[in-house]
């Protein structure tokens, strides 16, 4: 995709269960994983993704 395509949106939620990572680094792990699953299994995540060792959680959903 060039640079006057359209952007590829998406919205997420993190839900932390402890409070140890900053913002910033919670937000760019969501990125990350969110592009890596896609190349995995050629859609987007949709739900909510738990990462128990992290105490996070991510909930993808549809712009709406």
């Amino acid at each position: 995709m060039d640079a006057s395509g359209p952007m590829d949106a998406f919205e997420y939620r993190i839900v932390p269960s402890l409070p140890r990572y900053e913002r910033l680094e919670l937000h760019v792990f969501a990125r990350a994983y969110r592009d890596s699953w896609i190349a995995l299994h050629a859609e987007a995540p949709s739900g909510r993704h738990w990462f128990e060792r992290l105490g996070i959680g991510i909930e993808f959903y549809e712009p709406g």
